[in-house]
C-alpha cells in the first residue's frame, strides 16, 4: 500500500482538483455547450497516455484525430468570439480533458490491485483533502445562503455525477483497455449542447455544428478499433 501512494496522490490531484477546478473555472467564461464539446479531447489525451505509459497501441489513425481535434477547437473557439483573455476558458477545459486522461490510466493499476470501490473512495477523500487549503469564509457564507435548488444540484454533482460515475468508471478501467473506455466520452458533447440550448438558453450556430462534428470525429477515429 505505501509504494502506491504517490500514484493515490497523483490521480486523487489530477480528479478532483486538477479536472473539476479547471472545468468549473473554463465554465465561469465559456458556454456549457462549448465546454462539453472541447472536452472531447479527453479521449485523445487517453489514447496518447496509454500507449505510453500503459503501453497500448497507437497509429497514424490517432494523428489524424488529433488534427481534427484541434481544427474542431479552433473552429469552435473562434465562434464563441472571446477576446485574448478571455481565451484561458477554452484552454481550462482542454486542461481538465488532459487531467481526465491522467486518472484514468494512472488509476488503472490501482483499480486492478484494490479494485473500483477502494479506489474511488480513497480519490474522493484525499483530493477534497487537498482543496481544503482554498477554503474561504466567502465559501462557507455562499453554502449557507444556498436555495432548495441549489442543494439538489450539489447533491447531483456529488452523488451521482462524482461518486456513482467514478464507481463505474473504475470497474471499467479495471476490466478494459483503458484507450477503448473513452468513448463514453460521446455523450457529453450531446448532453451539453442540448441542455444549453434548453436550459440556459444558449444559441445552436453553423460553427458550433462544424465544430461539433470535427471533435467527434476526432473522438471516433482516437478509440474505434477499425
Amino acid at each position: 500500500m505505501r509504494s502506491d501512494i504517490p500514484r493515490f496522490v497523483l490521480v486523487s490531484l489530477a480528479s478532483v482538483g486538477g479536472y473539476h477546478l479547471s472545468l468549473n473555472y473554463a465554465e465561469t467564461i465559456v458556454s456549457a455547450g462549448l465546454a462539453g464539446l472541447l472536452i472531447s479531447f479527453g479521449p485523445i489525451f487517453v489514447v496518447l497516455l496509454s500507449a505510453v505509459f500503459l503501453k497500448e497501441k497507437i497509429g497514424t489513425k490517432l494523428m489524424i484525430a488529433l488534427a481534427l481535434a484541434v481544427a474542431g477547437a479552433f473552429v469552435l473557439s473562434i465562434n464563441a468570439d472571446l477576446s485574448f483573455q478571455q481565451m484561458s476558458g477554452p484552454l481550462g477545459v482542454v486542461l481538465s480533458a488532459f487531467m481526465y486522461g491522467v486518472y484514468s490510466v494512472a488509476s488503472k493499476p490501482l483499480v486492478k490491485k484494490y479494485g473500483p470501490m477502494p479506489v474511488a473512495v480513497w480519490v474522493a477523500v484525499l483530493g477534497t483533502t487537498f482543496l481544503l487549503p482554498l477554503l474561504s469564509w466567502s465559501f462557507v457564507t455562499n453554502v449557507s445562503s444556498l436555495s432548495t435548488s441549489g442543494w439538489i444540484s450539489v447533491l447531483y454533482l456529488a452523488i451521482l455525477s462524482t461518486v456513482l460515475a467514478n464507481i463505474i468508471l473504475y470497474t471499467l478501467i479495471g476490466g478494459r483497455a483503458v484507450s477503448r473506455l473513452s468513448v463514453q466520452l460521446y455523450l457529453i458533447p450531446i448532453v451539453s449542447l442540448v441542455g444549453g440550448i434548453l436550459f440556459l438558453g444558449e444559441s445552436l450556430t453553423t460553427f458550433t455544428i462544424l465544430g461539433a462534428g470535427l471533435m467527434l470525429t476526432a473522438t471516433a477515429l482516437a478509440t474505434r478499433r477499425k
